[in-house]
């Protein structure tokens, strides 16, 4: 088993065929684990400087694949050298690619090159889900490959289990909700004619794309600066990652149409039995017709009448307008690993008596606000 790194963007190109037949014999086969995912990630928010890519390869075939970052960070009174997941906000999930079949030889030999290569102290993976196999898997090696290992809570992902029929499905939902959801489709039909519009690639790719970056732009996400026209860095991360899944029939950006003009958007994945919507939003001028709304039901209405799918994934937080569409979500956590060094085991100690102290000092309240005020003056005055 051998293990190479890979620190240039032209090195990770190259391995886009590799990588994505390891990640259909890895245990977690999923789109957000493919190349081209993090392909557009790395191009939008990383740099070569940061990029650390660990490869293990045997007899020539990619058996395993941990994407990660560099860097130095900041937490709490601790400051080193810290392995991330190459995630951030715009992560929906994570985790390690890992050959199904190989899973304890391939981490053991990743780990093997991390602690003779790289001078790292913590390492963080974000975004993973809980009921992922490498969560059970890194434990197995905690105290050979690494000090200590910690499990913290990250956020809850909606999604809908597509199951029946659409009848059983909605008749299921509170009758408020069907009521409304009703209400809604009536109202724009009556006052106007409403259909869904579908872009999965080709030369209107680009022109629907940046038209949903301009409905987002109209609602409270423009006003407050967080839209994905903002910046060109995620603007650039959207238009190329549609781009690059549209080439594997993976994307799929809905629109609806009220009386000609576009009022809201599904900006979506798809990959085998499991569909994904990773934003979406509406013009807020039309915000009486509930277009957002009506725009998710109907695509819902369509999964369940293709039968192909097993899984609509609303993805983000347990928003609640998603709890309309579902009370299920799934866990996801972040894994926090501590190198056997000296500024790690220290970090770790550090870092579990602020996190044991911050815990008495919520049950009262008004200590805690003033130990707060303090430790925010001092971090600026530092």
């Amino acid at each position: 088993m051998q293990v190479a790194v890979i620190r240039d963007f032209d090195s990770l190109a190259s391995l886009r065929e590799a990588w994505n037949l390891a990640v259909e014999a890895s245990h977690n086969d999923s789109v957000f684990l493919t190349h081209e995912w993090f392909y557009s990630w790395a191009k939008a928010f990383s740099s070569p400087d940061e990029l650390y890519v660990l490869v293990a390869y045997d007899h020539g075939r990619v058996l395993g694949i941990m994407p990660l970052k560099i860097e130095r960070a900041r937490r709490g009174m601790w400051t080193g050298t810290v392995l991330k997941s190459m995630s951030n906000p715009h992560t929906c999930k994570y985790d390690i690619i890992v050959h199904r079949e190989r899973r304890v030889d391939v981490l053991a030999a990743m780990f093997r090159y991390i602690g003779e290569h790289i001078p790292w102290a913590v390492m963080e993976l974000n975004y993973v889900p809980v009921s992922s196999p490498s969560v059970d898997l890194l434990r197995g090696f905690q105290g050979s490959g690494f000090y200590r290992m910690r499990i913290l809570p990250w956020m809850e992902s909606p999604y809908v289990a597509i199951e029946g029929s659409w009848d059983s499905y909605f008749s299921g939902r509170d009758k408020r909700v069907r009521k409304n959801w009703q209400n809604f489709e009536r109202r724009a039909n009556r006052e106007g004619s409403s259909e869904v519009v579908s872009i999965h690639g080709g030369k209107d790719l680009e022109k629907g794309v940046r038209a949903a970056f301009e409905i987002e732009k109209t609602s409270w996400k423009g006003a407050v600066g967080s839209a994905m026209a903002m910046s060109d860095a995620i603007s650039g991360f959207y238009l190329d990652l549609a781009e690059r899944m549209s080439c594997h029939g993976r994307f799929q950006l809905h629109f609806l149409n009220f009386n000609g003009q576009k009022i809201a958007f599904d900006y979506c994945l798809k990959y085998k039995d499991h569909f994904n919507v990773l934003k979406t939003g509406y013009n807020p001028a039309f915000s009486v017709h509930s277009p957002g709304r009506v725009l998710h039901v109907k695509v819902l209405r369509s999964l369940y009448d293709q039968g192909t799918f097993k899984k609509c994934d609303l993805l983000g937080t347990r928003d609640v307008w998603k709890e309309e569409f579902t009370n299920l979500a799934e866990p996801l956590i972040q894994v926090r690993l501590y190198n056997r060094r000296f500024d790690a085991m220290l970090a770790y100690g550090v870092l579990r008596f602020l996190e044991r102290t911050k815990k008495k000092l919520r049950q009262y309240p008004q200590i805690y606000k003033s130990a707060k005020s303090v430790y925010i003056g001092l971090k600026h005055a530092r």
